[in-house]
Order: structure tokens, then sequence, then C-alpha cells
């Protein structure tokens, strides 16, 4: 059987279990003398990623190469031909999902051993690009003023984001924006905007791969290993020139862990890292105003007060010079540690795999609501939540190895199948700070010690005379009544009141007055509880099979015929 046969019966194989893209990420390109305009055979074309060899491959009888089935993001590509200088192209832009252009002119070498280096032009025409959005690489993620994922992708047409919050694509829900992170999708953890290599955002003529989308596609390739040792430290601070204290520390370790004999790495890792701190992680354009603590202990000790025998929250009788205007919200702590790891190993010529992961710890202290932070700020709850993830991916060029491609072109070229296989996890908790997961404390007022009763009334039973018999209990509260340690605030309520009649306390377990438990009805008062806590869990598990090659019919000047297909 031949080899173009058996590649044909796998990916016929495939057809039949699969859906259908009729586009893929690839490189072409032609070769050719930089004189004369001839085109250069059997040239070595060589695809580099931050110093590493990440593929290869040859020119056909007309001169043309394609490379298929790698990551978006910035390469180095370097062609050589014998007789004449190796020329090296820099900072090429390979975006996902399309055939991206790089033809390249050689010059006859006097010095041979001598590289040319030149810069990579972006078409200003992209041929086959059917789809409608944009793409942001990490040079200009580098540049944006803004470190937000969202914020990012919102400076695409088609993209809004309220606050740097989810993304919306032209006027879809939020929810209908799916999020890939090296070809897996993802429901939450995102990784650190350092740590991107390529972000694209896809608006419109989604591809099939990505299966059912009603709204976009937000889809992010991180950055990889380097050939040498390398790494950064970055601390930034808002400290002292604003009120939102934001403080940030980013730092990243790259190099190979094994390298084969001509020097090349073929293990290679990526660790990185970033903290962020800040006081106020969502500012007011306005001042905001809050009681000083010095008036929160007053108001915590006697929260209500009676006037002509009413009873009135003593908030109520505050003036607007007993409160104190803020530029940030107190309280309002956020703390987050990102962690990202990356290992590339390149088993051989045509096999490479990728495994990486990602870990989220966020600790963030919020204000339910604008009418609890007058009095309440430092009752606020906190939200905790967690997430990590691990991806795994095999990928596999079919066919004869690229040193070797000097036989006739074949109508199948670039034959290639990737595995992939991910697992996600976030979980997290949201409870007030004092109570934690001590549910009961939440409404305890008090411990109160009831006496029943029983009670007789006239009864008709007997028939048509009349007698006693009993009618129930009386419920009646004997004196030992003992305020609650896990919310004092809220047992003072009842301070001015007869402890020793049950119907007029204004707070029990379980009860809060809305008589006296705001001012207004636009402000909690003093002691308020955030009576909720909750609990979460969510696994993913993803599993991708795809393959992709080329339809050369004619020869690659004839035309190229990209077909990749794939389970998910």
């Amino acid at each position: 059987m031949t080899e173009a046969l058996r590649i044909t019966l796998v990916f016929l194989l495939f057809l039949g279990l699969s859906s259908i893209a009729l586009s893929q990420t690839s490189l072409q390109g032609k070769v050719t003398d930089s004189e004369t305009g001839e085109v250069l055979i059997f040239s070595s074309v060589a695809l580099y990623k931050n110093g590493v060899l990440i593929t290869g491959t040859e020119t056909d009888d007309d001169g043309n190469y394609a490379i298929s089935n790698i990551d978006p993001g910035t390469y180095d590509l370097e062609v050589s031909y014998t007789g004449y200088q190796t020329q090296r192209i820099t900072g090429v832009l390979v975006s996902a999902g399309r055939v991206n252009k790089a033809d390249v002119n050689l010059s006859q070498g006097v010095v041979l051993d001598q590289v040319v280096v030149t810069d990579y032009k972006v078409p200003l025409i992209e041929q086959d690009n059917t789809t409608s959005g944009g793409v942001v690489t990490s040079e200009q993620i580098r540049n944006l003023p803004t470190k937000s994922i969202s914020t990012i992708a919102a400076t695409t047409a088609g993209i809004s984001s309220r606050d740097g919050e989810s993304v919306a694509v032209r006027g879809s829900r939020t929810n209908a924006t799916d999020y890939y992170v090296d070809g897996i999708r993802v429901f939450g953890n995102l990784v650190p905007q350092s740590e991107i290599d390529q972000l694209q955002v896809i608006t419109g003529g989604i591809e099939a791969r990505y299966g059912d989308v009603t709204g976009g596609i937000i889809s992010i390739t991180t950055k990889g290993p380097s050939n040498e040792l390398s790494g950064g430290l970055e601390l930034e601070s808002s400290e002292f020139l604003d009120a939102f204290g934001y403080n940030e520390a980013n730092g990243y370790l790259s190099g190979p862990i094994l390298r084969n004999k001509s020097g090349k790495s073929i293990l290679g890792y990526r660790f990185s890292g970033r903290f962020v701190y800040q006081e106020e992680n969502n500012p007011s354009a306005v001042d905001v105003y809050v009681a000083p603590q010095s008036l929160l202990r007053e108001l915590e000790e006697n929260p209500t007060r009676r006037v002509a025998g009413t009873s009135f929250a003593s908030g109520e009788f505050l003036h607007n010079n007993d409160v104190q205007a803020l530029k940030a919200r107190p309280n309002e702590d956020l703390q987050t540690l990102d962690l990202t790891a990356k290992l590339d190993a390149q088993l051989t010529h045509n096999v490479d795999v990728t495994l990486s992961g990602s870990y989220r710890n966020a600790e963030d202290q919020f204000t339910p609501s604008t009418s609890w932070l007058l009095l309440n700020y430092e009752n606020n709850p906190i939200d905790y939540d967690q997430r990590a993830r691990i991806n795994l991916r095999l990928r596999h060029r079919l066919g004869k190895d690229n040193n070797d491609q000097r036989s006739k072109v074949g109508l199948i070229q670039n034959a290639v199948y990737t595995i992939q296989a991910g697992y996600e996890q976030a979980t997290g908790h949201q409870e007030d700070l004092r109570h934690t997961d001590h549910l009961f404390r939440y409404g305890h007022v008090g411990t109160y010690d009831f006496s029943w009763i029983p009670a007789e009334g006239e009864s008709s039973y007997s028939g048509a005379i009349m007698g006693l018999a009993h009618a129930g209990f009386l419920q009646v509260l004997n004196d030992n009544y003992i305020p609650s340690e896990y919310n004092p605030v809220l047992a003072n309520y009842n301070k001015d009141i007869n402890q020793s009649i049950f119907g007029q306390y204004r707070n029990y377990n379980g009860f809060t007055s809305n008589s006296t438990n705001s001012l207004w009805g636009f402000h909690r008062n003093v002691g308020s509880v955030y009576n909720s806590f909750n609990r979460f869990l969510t696994d993913r598990y993803t599993f991708n099979l795809a393959g992709s090659f080329d339809l050369v019919p004619g020869g690659s000047d004839k035309g190229r015929h990209s077909i990749e297909l794939g389970l998910m």
C-alpha cells in the first residue's frame, strides 16, 4: 500500500466521524532568485520561535513551500539554498485559521556563511480571509494601557465590554462568547496578558471547528519556551499616586531543559507568575460618602432612638458634616495570584508534545450594594475563587521526513493529526467574613428561654352544654434572655424595649425589623449581616481529535486546497 493511499484512508476514517472545516493555520510562500526571478526548488525552509526550531520543510518543483498546522504567533522564517545567502525574516505574523503568506527572494552570496536578516511586512490584502474580527499581537498588547483581556478584545470592531467585564459580540449576550486557550475551550481562568503571544477575536464567519457558536470567539495562544535561558521581573505600583492602591508583580523564567547534538532545544519550559493587590478594584468617578469609625462605634452601641414613644434608626438623625467623602471605597481589597507553566518537547522531527497548565487564586472583598456603603462597610463580605487547568497536546506530521522530500509532488501534502486533552476545575465560595461557614450564626440575635403555658377556653365539644377545654399554649419569655456574642450590634437593637415581652423585639433570630434596619429605605443600618453563603464546584473534561492535509491536484502553482476535520 502506498504512502499516499494510507494517508487517504486515515483521513477518510476521520471524515466519517467528524465535522469539516475548509481552512487551517498555515504559512505559505515562494522562494525565488532576487535577480532573475527563477524559482529555487528544494530550498530549505525552517520556522523558529523564540530561537527554538519549530518545524521545517523544502520548496517543491514550483519553488513553493507550505507549513501547515502551526500555532498562531510571531515567528522567524529562515530560508537557505546552496550558493545563496541564507535569509532570515523576523517577526512573521501567523494568524489563526488563515493561510499566511511570506515570499522570499534569495541573493547569490559572496560570503555564503552570512545571514541576511529582514523584517516581515504584513500584506495589505489577506486573500483568503473569510472571517471578521481582529488579531492582537503580544507587542501590541504590551503597548496597550490595559491589562484586562476583555478590554484588549474590546479594541476590535463589533466588541463591547462594560467596565472591563465580560465581552459581548455584536449585541449578543455575554455568555454567548466562547473562549479558547491554546486550542482548548475554557470557561474560566484565562492567562495573564503578559503570557499572551496572540489574541484573536472572531465576530463573524466562524469556522466549523468551533461548533455551534451564537456570539463570537476569543482565542488565545500563549507564549512558549525560549532556546536560551531568559527571565524577567516587572513591578508596578500606584501607591502615593492615587487612592486605589494598585500593586502588581510579574515574572517569568524560560529556557531549555534538554538539547540535541546540534545544540537545539528539544525540551524547554516557561514558567510565569503574577500577583496583584488592589485596595479598590472598581473605583467610582465621584467621591463616596461613609461614616467615620468613631461615629460607627456610637451607632453600634445605640442603633435605635425613641422619639415620642416611636423607635427610629439613630442614623436618620445624621447631618452632612457627620460623614466624610473618600476617593475610594474602604474594605474593597482584591488580591489575585496567577501561575502558568508550559513544557514543549520535540520527540522527533515530526512529533511534538506540549503540556501546559495554569492556576488562579482570587480573594475579593466587595460592597454588596450602594445602600451598604454608608454605615456598613466594615461588614463587607468576601468572594473566594480558585481555578486550575491542564492541557496536553500531541501533534504528528505524517509522511516522509522533510529533509528527504525530493520526490515528485503528491496529491496529498502536509498531513497532520493532533490529539488534545484538557481538564479544568473551578471552585469557590462567598461568605460573611465574621461567620464564614457557620450558617446558624448569620441570623443569631440572642438566646431566648421560653415557657409554654397550657391555655384553656370555652368548648362545645360536649354538645349543647358549654364547658372548658384545652385551647393551646401561651408563649412566655423568661427573664434570662442572653444577647448574641456573634451579632452583638443586632442584639443592641433590643436595648430600649421591654425585653420581657417577646412581641416587642425588633430583632430576633432570623428576623430584623424593616422599621429600624434601614435609613429612609436608602441605607442599611449598622450591624447588617451579608445573609448569604454559597459554594460552587465545576469540572470540565475536553478532548479534541483533529487532522488536516493539503490537496494539490495539479501542482502548487495551480492551487492548494487545505482541508481540516476533527472530532470534539
